[in-house]
């Protein structure tokens, strides 16, 4: 009886690793996205002032805006919304999620690294929902599977023990358009079952 406790305490132990192991590929998944934004900016210039004593350099602001848009870890985390230093930002006008097509290989390298070395991998899927329309959107689903193969149980007709675990990670923003924040998306359907 020790011995099926034995068998049983381990198989236990490999599920626990897979579910960390595809919680971590679910997350290194998601993680991939990139956010796209249109910042509002009135250009600015450097206009020379004079009085009667001196003359110095000073701001000057254009009277419209201009869209420039890009990722916003560059427009507006390396501030690269500014073309030069009298560049006034007004806001931001969109925010839009892209998925950047590494997803899929992300959540797979993070799976396969952490991998439970008492489990033989029998199935994995990795599903990206990409697409806006989905209940799902934007997520990143890692569904893996493995034999658990015993010891002490294979005496009683028990060889293996099929272990499968399943994670979901989402992807938050604050939803930006026509300048209005929506505040942040909705959290996606699960699309676990």
């Amino acid at each position: 009886m020790a011995g099926a406790a034995l068998d049983f305490g381990r198989a236990w132990a490999a599920r626990e690793q897979l579910r960390t192991a595809v919680d971590a590929a679910s997350l290194a998944g998601a993680g991939q996205t990139d956010r796209r934004v249109t910042a509002a900016v009135q250009p600015g210039y450097i206009q020379t002032v004079c009085d009667e004593n001196s003359c110095y350099e000073t701001c000057a602001l254009r009277p419209y805006l201009e869209d420039r848009s890009g990722y916003e870890s560059d427009i507006i985390g390396k501030q690269k919304w500014k073309e030069n230093k009298c560049d006034k930002l007004i806001g931001l006008r969109e925010r839009t999620l892209v998925f950047t097509g590494a997803e899929q290989s992300a959540a797979r390298d993070m799976l396969e690294e952490n991998w439970p070395s008492m489990l033989e991998p029998t199935t994995t899927s990795v599903t990206a929902y990409s697409n806006p329309d989905s209940p799902h959107y934007p997520s990143v689903v890692v569904t893996a599977g493995g034999k658990f193969k015993t010891d002490i149980l294979g005496a009683f007709g028990i060889k293996e023990i099929s272990i499968k675990r399943a994670s979901q990670s989402g992807v938050f923003y604050e939803e930006i358009r026509d300048g209005w924040n929506y505040g942040r998306n909705k959290a996606p359907k699960p699309a676990i079952n």
